[in-house]
């Protein structure tokens, strides 16, 4: 799920939805939004309500179901309730993403960058695996080959050997 100037920064961007049963089906539709877990697009073919769905937006795939395909003019609105495995623990879906980027830490003194790994994101936030550990409060970002997210450090764990785990509150995200 995307906060409403996340949405808009994607209107109008291309939406591949594929039937979960017969994944070589691809229809292409256009996003218009986001609004409590439910995401709404644009395309020119009938979706049937309650289809099990996944959705590609900016290289994520969205896990869904259609609650309603309404027709519009020529094409037809369509409304996907948008869910993840740990729906029912979070306040906000997180959907894996797997996406490799820079990690740019802002000290007081100087920045730090290193590699790093997008796990998840939610609506106001990523989780993200890199080497060093980092306070929370610091602000960090994450900076891929077509954005750029940037938030505070909410929490830091050790998972692995070097390897820690960071939940990052997202407030500023740049599409490159």
């Amino acid at each position: 799920m995307l906060s409403h100037g996340e949405s808009s920064l994607l209107s109008g961007r291309e939406v591949l939805v594929s039937l979960t049963e017969n994944n070589a089906l691809r229809l292409s539709c256009v996003f218009l939004g986001t609004e409590h877990g439910k995401m709404h697009l644009r395309t020119e073919q009938w979706i049937e309500p309650l289809s099990r769905v996944n959705a590609e937006i900016a290289q994520i795939t969205i896990p869904g179901q259609v609650v309603d395909c309404v027709q519009e003019g020529t094409g037809y609105r369509v409304c996907i309730s948008m869910n993840s495995s740990d729906a029912g623990k979070r306040r906000e879906p997180r959907f894996p993403v797997r996406k490799p980027g820079k990690v740019v830490i802002l000290g007081e003194k100087s920045a730090e960058s290193s590699e790093g790994v997008m796990l998840d994101a939610s609506v106001s936030g990523i989780r993200i695996e890199m080497a060093h550990r980092v306070d929370i409060g610091t602000m960090i970002f994450f900076v891929t080959d077509s954005t750029v997210l940037a938030g505070e450090v909410r929490y830091c764990h050790q998972r692995r050997s070097r390897h820690f785990e960071a939940g990052i509150e997202i407030s500023i995200f740049w599409p490159i």
